[in-house]
């Protein structure tokens, strides 16, 4: 069973986590970051295409840059996400081999809500949370919303009064 979906299903998770979840795999899958296997001999040959070099290096800068977001390689929001997302390793598995001072494991109760965590981290990241997806349709054209705090901080009630436009804080 597929855990970014599962943890949908319980509402643990939103639809976005899952979109940020699956594009990490996805960059994981193409950069060839798990561990090697041997080759299906019954599918015959594939051949190597001449942008494949290319894709598989953005793919693992795209996994470097999400594995930054997280904290960096060791710390507990990356392990979660490279062993269960990446590996594809159960919430079981990754907390069984993660192992914390004394020598005991991570409580898999505890590694789940590293995960659901991580996945907020990387849909931040990766631009699918709700207040980016909002901010990129205000940069295309789109009027966005502004808090009070937005209007304090950028200006942009001046903004708007100057373009004669007029924000959700401007009606009275």
């Amino acid at each position: 069973m597929d855990i970014l979906h599962a943890l949908q299903r319980k509402e643990e998770i939103q639809a976005w986590h899952v979109e940020a979840g699956e594009h990490f795999q996805t960059s994981f899958g193409v950069a060839h970051l798990d561990p090697l296997k041997a080759a299906d001999m019954s599918r015959g040959g594939g051949g190597v295409t001449r942008d494949q070099p290319a894709k598989v290096y953005r793919a693992r800068d795209d996994v470097g840059r999400a594995i930054r977001a997280l904290g960096g390689m060791g710390s507990p929001a990356a392990n979660a996400v490279w062993d269960v997302l990446g590996l594809g390793l159960t919430v079981k598995e990754h907390a069984e081999r993660t192992i914390f001072g004394a020598g005991r494991s991570l409580n898999p109760t505890a590694a789940k809500g590293i995960l659901v965590a991580s996945l907020g981290v990387l849909a931040w990241h990766y631009g699918y949370d709700p207040e980016s997806r909002q901010q990129r349709m205000g940069r295309a054209g789109e009027r966005a919303e502004f808090s009070s705090t937005d209007a304090d901080n950028w200006g942009a009630v001046e903004a708007r009064a100057a373009s004669g436009r007029q924000g959700p804080l401007d009606r009275s």
